[in-house]
């Protein structure tokens, strides 16, 4: 089958930015019951910054990266970039087909591997074409599963991790 991939700004990023997303998490308690957590989280790009003549964003809210991570997007590429002890590392690549495997950099500094996925999701009573990945972290006897989609023109619009371990970190 052909794919076409029409090239599109899936994380814009100016000072001033905000952008709010959906944030659902489910934790297993002990004895089988499960914790639901429903809230929306702000991304807010507060900075800019140069490194090595490219322009990156000094952002906070940015999944589970500290305050004041550096990202930047690459229109071109379509790849989302997260410059971190003098490095970049390509935390995101749009341009990818579903199905796609990605080493991704985690915030302690680890790389887990992702696969790209698209879906959709309803925004407001509209559907929206989302793009993003799924990522895993196991520990003996303990899991965490996340599930990261962005929206064209909109950068991150949801976020779902689901475990059977109480507040355990996918980093």
């Amino acid at each position: 089958s052909n794919i076409t991939i029409i090239s599109q700004d899936w994380f814009p990023l100016a000072v001033g930015n905000r952008s709010h997303y959906a944030f659902k998490s489910s934790y297993q308690v002990q004895g089988g019951s499960w914790w639901h957590n429903y809230l929306f989280k702000t991304l807010a790009v507060i900075d800019t910054v140069f490194y090595n003549s490219k322009k990156y964003y000094s952002v906070n809210g940015f999944f589970e990266f500290p305050s004041g991570t550096k990202v930047r997007y690459d229109d071109d590429s379509m790849k989302v970039f997260i410059y971190k002890n003098n490095t970049e590392y390509t935390y995101m690549d749009f341009a990818l087909p579903d199905g796609s495997i990605l080493s991704q950099i985690q915030p302690n500094d680890t790389f887990l591997p992702i696969s790209i996925l698209s879906s959709s999701i309803i925004i407001m009573d509209d559907t929206l074409s989302v793009k993003g990945f799924f990522r895993e972290a196991t520990y003996p006897d303990r899991y965490k599963k996340g599930w990261y989609y962005f929206g064209p023109n909109l950068g991150p619009v949801y976020q779902y991790e689901d475990s059977n371990w109480w507040m355990v970190s996918l980093n």
